[in-house]
């Protein structure tokens, strides 16, 4: 019984540790506040957050400087690649593609690649 009981403990341990080692990948990597520039433009980074919304879609936000909020559309996330545009009266459709570069920090590009991006998670200062 004692022997059963350890075995069954070292085991749940060792999956334990195994799955907290395991990297975010998809959804999961993606959620959460981000800071995105414009590597042609850094002095216009934006936040740009990712969420489930209350019918469990997958969603995306981007806020400026100036406290607006645009809804991104199309939110998709295939492995460590997320899809997604938003649409400017002067620039019609943006798309944007972000890839995952580590564990807080992507990269990607808009306008189908006209201009690489840079994505660093948000991590407030403590």
């Amino acid at each position: 019984m004692l022997l059963t009981l350890i075995v069954a403990l070292t085991t749940g341990l060792a999956t334990m540790t195994v799955t907290a080692q395991q990297p975010l990948t998809g959804e999961k990597y993606f959620t959460g506040m981000w800071t995105v520039s414009v590597d042609m433009a850094p002095e216009a980074t934006v936040m740009v957050n990712f969420y489930k919304d209350d019918k469990n879609n997958f969603v995306g936000s981007i806020s400026d400087g100036s406290g607006a909020v645009t809804m991104l559309e199309g939110v998709k996330v295939e492995g460590n690649i997320l899809k997604a545009s938003t649409t400017s009266p002067e620039m019609g459709t943006i798309n944007i593609k972000i890839t995952k570069k580590d564990e807080n920090s992507a990269t990607g590009d808009v306008m189908d690649g006209s201009s690489t991006i840079t994505c660093n998670r948000y991590i407030p200062a403590k």
